[in-house]
């Protein structure tokens, strides 16, 4: 019988940081350029056209890739809890990584599908009541008075207190799982990161609302890179999230071979 082929790939964990880091950092590199030619240079003649490489867009290139990029730290924390059911780890403790897990893949759908947003326009079109929804003029109170508290888009006000507390709870577990070294200085960064599109996405609707320019800058100009500045630290926190998970899965296995074998006839 002839014996099997064996395909093997070996990685280092200085290999895989640097060829991940390059790989993301010119990702959004690329977007970046790409947003700035098509909407700034307008090299394209059609705003629909241009809307693809609009990074303020969620219909666009970069969309789709912020919600694959959710996905990389969903599938390392899936593979961590599976190194923890192998070593014989408590039951909870595969079950923490397991629904950090489920958190991460949701955040790709939701990213993907605006979910969070779809859930703050249901709340808003909720407070108007069915006298104002027909047109009718209304002086806002009660609970539309609350969610217009923030000055900024009412997901804040509705989703954001949810993630704010799984967000908690997830630095308090990665604080203890992921160990001194890089893994956690890449997890502190990507929280910051994150922490920072968030801030920037509220006074978006500030800048949106901004009756005239900014100076001798256009307000379209400062409205646009607001927005792809956002949306570049948000890209930036997903990659820095897989990257300290993968990391920490390397450190846990020494090491991570990938083995491919034909099956014996």
């Amino acid at each position: 019988m002839t014996p099997s082929r064996v395909a093997s790939y070996r990685v280092s964990e200085d290999q895989f940081e640097k060829r991940y880091l390059r790989f993301f950092l010119i990702a959004v590199v690329v977007l970046v350029v790409m947003d700035g030619l098509g909407n700034v240079i307008k090299i394209v003649p059609t705003e629909r056209m241009r809307d693809v490489v609009n990074m303020g867009v969620e219909q666009s290139i970069s969309n789709w890739i912020s919600s694959m990029m959710w996905l990389v730290p969903a599938l390392a924390l899936a593979l961590l809890a599976g190194v923890s059911r192998l070593q014989m780890k408590a039951r909870t403790h595969t079950f923490a990584w397991l629904v950090w897990a489920a958190m991460f893949l949701f955040l790709a759908m939701d990213d993907g599908a605006a979910i969070h947003e779809r859930i703050g326009t249901f709340f808003d079109e909720v407070a108007k009541g069915p006298t104002q929804r027909a047109g009718v003029p209304y002086t806002p109170g009660g609970l539309q008075a609350l969610l217009k508290a923030s000055g900024s888009y009412t997901w804040q006000i509705v989703v954001l207190p949810f993630y704010a507390v799984a967000g908690l709870f997830l630095m308090h577990f990665c604080w203890r799982e992921l160990g001194q070294g890089k893994p956690r200085q890449y997890f502190v960064a990507a929280v910051a990161l994150m922490a920072m599109a968030v801030v920037l996405d509220h006074y978006e609707v500030a800048l949106d609302e901004h009756k005239g320019d900014f100076g001798i800058i256009p307000s379209y100009y400062v409205t646009h890179y607001q927005r792809v500045i956002e949306e570049s630290c948000e890209f930036l926190a997903e990659g820095l999230f897989g990257l300290g998970f993968f990391l920490t899965l390397i450190r846990r296995t020494e090491g991570v071979d990938v083995v491919l074998q034909k099956a014996a006839a």
